[in-house]
């Protein structure tokens, strides 16, 4: 089990520690996302079932509990869903020099195994969150980074809908468990990040809207700035200009309302 995070350091300070990340270059506008939103094998969209039932992944052939399929009956478990994604996730999480979650987290997007939805968005966010908390001096390691990246993997698809949790909320508890060192038993930390997920599931709930990986996740990183100096001790902007592209790819589009969409605000996040 790898070992907890330290105790948050003051806003400034420098971990002994040292770390030079090869730098990437800038994120720059671009297309969005190549990778499909539908199903992986023939495109069509996706079905959510009221129940589960067990299927064979049409990738791997394992079988698994699931209330997703598409149209035409395949079902991708998530594991083959994100694989590529999740290593591009690590690699980029840990190379890149961004100091800023918004930025980190559209680069990232940006990477052609990143699809436009998906249970991926739920690993990048706590790496996201960890990584740039790491650039800014927090005592963070590499295991950090990918401790909290597995952690993410694990919320299952579809979870905003069918388990009353969005994964890109649960991410930010994620995030701030691991640089806290939270666990079942650590009654202050446990409750901060108790506390975190609700506050950024409160905020995706009030756009009123269908799932969308990319708003949600940026509502998300928009609250887990507001909330990381108090949390953590240092400050974690969530700046960057992130304008959406993929309106054509997204089937459930809030259109105009969206705070991404231009001269968007549904939610003021």
């Amino acid at each position: 089990m790898p070992s907890p995070a330290p105790a948050p350091v003051a806003p400034g300070r420098r971990s002994a520690s040292t770390h030079a990340p090869p730098r990437l270059p800038s994120a720059t506008p671009g297309p969005a996302p190549a990778a499909p939103t539908g199903c992986l094998v023939c495109g069509r969209p996706l079905a959510y079932r009221d129940t589960e039932t067990t299927m064979r992944c049409a990738l791997c052939g394992e079988t698994a509990s699931t209330s997703t399929a598409c149209a035409a009956g395949h079902f991708v478990c998530d594991r083959c869903h994100g694989g590529d994604a999740l290593e591009a996730i690590t690699r980029l999480c840990l190379a890149a020099d961004d100091r800023d979650l918004v930025a980190l987290f559209d680069r990232v997007r940006r990477h052609p195994s990143i699809p436009v939805h998906g249970p991926e968005h739920h690993a990048l966010v706590p790496g996201v969150i960890v990584a740039v908390a790491r650039r800014h001096g927090l005592p963070l390691e590499e295991h950090h980074v990918t401790t909290a990246i597995e952690r993410g993997r694990s919320v299952r698809g579809g979870a905003c809908g069918l388990l009353g949790g969005c994964g890109a909320a649960l991410g930010v508890g994620i995030g701030f468990g691991v640089i806290l060192g939270a666990h079942p038993l650590a009654p202050g930390p446990r409750g901060a990040v108790q506390r975190a997920t609700a506050r950024v599931l409160e905020r995706i709930a009030a756009t009123g809207a269908a799932r969308c990986c990319q708003r949600d996740g940026w509502i998300a990183l928009r609250e887990a700035s507001r909330m990381s100096r108090a949390m953590l001790g240092v400050a974690l902007p969530a700046e960057a200009a992130l304008v959406c592209r993929q309106q054509a790819l997204n089937d459930a589009c809030a259109g105009p309302s969206c705070p991404l969409a231009p001269r968007g605000g549904c939610c003021g996040a």
